[in-house]
């Protein structure tokens, strides 16, 4: 068996000159590992953040269906929100800008 000038031997050396390799693969698996755990918990935390918003828009619709919803304006729930459509016919002047008082609400 071979000796170097530290008193260890060729194998010796060559063990500890790769034990860094052993530490890196640990922490690489590691970050790996964290990183999958996080995007799992973000994903799950997502879709319960869908739910709610969805829930939202639903009570949103319903409750705008019951108190505007007339003959002027419709109210359509899409897929991203609420989408709310006025009769510009009854609102409106021909090239004006000013809404018509038989809308106005008082």
């Amino acid at each position: 068996m071979a000796v170097d000038s530290f008193g260890m031997s060729v194998e010796e050396a060559k063990a500890k000159s790769t034990a860094w390799a052993v530490t890196y693969a640990d922490l690489i698996t590691l970050l790996l590992t964290f990183f999958i755990l996080l995007l799992v918990i973000l994903n799950d935390a997502e879709k319960h953040i869908d739910r709610v918003i969805n829930m939202l828009l639903d009570e949103t619709y319903e409750e705008l269906k019951e108190n505007i919803e007339s003959s002027y304006v419709s109210v359509d729930r899409v897929t991203k929100g609420v989408k709310i459509t006025m009769a510009s016919g009854r609102l409106f002047k021909s090239m004006d800008d000013d809404v018509q008082k038989l809308v106005y609400p008082y």
